[in-house]
């Protein structure tokens, strides 16, 4: 696995961004769908429970990032299980 986290943020987002980093830190491929699932759920929570200001905004944004970014991984994760790295 990767075993680290993409650089995406400037703030803490304590809220969803430990699920989020979690999925990037594990190296067993069985725990990943549930990791996923959790941060994904973590994340459109907390989306759906911000307010509208500045601050608001740009966590969104960061869910935002965060989102696109687990699509990437998950698309990468499947490219791998298909066509396994040449030995």
């Amino acid at each position: 696995m990767i075993n680290s986290v993409p650089p995406l943020f400037d703030k803490q987002f304590p809220g969803w961004q430990k699920e989020f980093e979690a999925v990037f830190l594990e190296s067993d491929p069985l725990k990943l769908p549930k990791l996923l699932e959790e941060a994904e759920a973590a994340m459109l929570f907390r989306q759906q429970s911000l307010t509208h200001g500045s601050e608001a905004h740009e966590e969104r944004a960061a869910i935002n990032n965060a989102l696109r970014t687990l699509e990437e991984f998950k698309r990468n994760i499947m490219l791998y299980q298909v066509m396994p790295p040449a030995a």
